[in-house]
């Protein structure tokens, strides 16, 4: 058994030589932190050790770049620009538009993909988001774009403040079911009872058309069996129930 062991070791041996680490700071082996290395300075030197903290808050890979389209943006420890799998931490300038090339180091300008590709367009960014880009050697690939991102609202809809686009024209008369499918056959949905009361209180300011002459269907259930609720005709808060197979005029929401 004490021989087997001894093999056993030996064949270790030329595996643990591979394994060398380099540090002017403590390493704590015993129960208190089994591995831990203490007493690093802040740094981001290329191939330095980091601490705990600037990983953390993205010292090393996180930036903010000026103005434009064309972000330039400089990184210590990047000093050769960055390579495949290189992952950055990115704060858009704000009020910008056109598609976006991203250049670290004076390496590029590579283009930042929403999608495969689908170059981003930065009139699309909402003010204060982080974008987390993974570079794969000839573009930046947007890893929480859908988080971050919003569709511009479609044409013939109105944007209701950042978050939901409504139709700004009412659509013909139709049973419940007929106008679920003809929202959906244009990837949006019924607007809710709430959508469109605060859309009609602002309808001169969206520019929506016809808000009070006719009731309009609501993506909202009613207390009776086979019924929904109908929203606005007279006014922007009159309300009511009706069966899914009346006929009322409709108009389509989506969310950006």
């Amino acid at each position: 058994m004490k021989h087997l062991l001894l093999i056993a070791l030996i064949a270790l041996l030329p595996m643990w030589g591979h394994a060398q680490l380099r540090t002017t700071a403590s390493i704590v082996t015993g129960p208190s932190g089994t591995g831990k290395v203490t007493g690093l300075a802040y740094t981001t030197r290329p191939q330095a050790l980091l601490t705990l903290g600037t990983e953390r808050n993205g010292g090393s890979r996180y930036a903010s770049p000026p103005g434009g389209v064309i972000w330039d943006i400089e990184l210590v420890s990047l000093p050769s620009g960055a390579i495949p799998g290189t992952a950055l931490l990115v704060r858009p300038p704000d009020g910008q538009e056109g598609k976006v090339l991203l250049r670290v180091n004076d390496s590029g300008p590579h283009a930042v993909l929403y999608a495969p590709g689908d170059t981003l367009d930065a009139t699309g960014i909402p003010l204060g988001s982080i974008l987390y880009l993974v570079f794969d050697g000839s573009a930046y690939h947007i890893l929480n774009g859908d988080q971050h991102l919003r569709r511009p609202c479609p044409p013939g809809t109105a944007d209701m403040g950042g978050q939901v686009c409504i139709e700004v024209a009412e659509r013909a008369s139709s049973d419940f079911q007929q106008a679920v499918l003809t929202c959906a056959d244009q990837n949006a949905r019924l607007c809710s009872w709430g959508e469109l009361s605060s859309a009609c209180q602002r309808r001169v300011e969206l520019g929506l058309t016809n808000m009070t002459n006719n009731l309009e269907w609501t993506s909202n259930p009613a207390n009776e069996d086979g019924s929904v609720r109908v929203a606005l005709g007279s006014s922007c808060q009159q309300a009511g129930a009706t069966p899914t197979t009346s006929m009322y005029t409709f108009r389509c929401c989506s969310t950006r």
